[in-house]
């Protein structure tokens, strides 16, 4: 909202919502991402990496381990920057 007016949602927002809702009805953040899965980062200076997911928190966060010059680094990022690896 500005000046108690809506805003424009940026595009793939509500598709993004739409896809993570459950049988449930209920909307999964996670989207279904568990600890030790293969993602990918969509944005960030890290974008295109594909890594295993280490750890997810409350506030929206991950952490990736990426495979990167013969040692693995630490990567911390957005929850919504990532996606599975295909």
């Amino acid at each position: 909202m500005a000046n108690d007016l809506p805003l424009v949602v940026p595009n793939g927002v509500v598709e993004e919502l739409i896809e993570a809702v459950g049988s449930d009805g209920v909307v999964d953040l996670d989207h279904g991402f568990q600890l030790g899965d293969v993602v990918r980062l969509r944005e960030g200076p890290f974008a295109g990496f594909v890594g295993v997911l280490r750890r997810l928190d409350d506030n929206g966060r991950v952490q990736i381990l990426l495979g990167m010059m013969n040692s693995t680094i630490r990567v911390s990022a957005e929850r919504s920057s990532l996606e599975p690896a295909r």
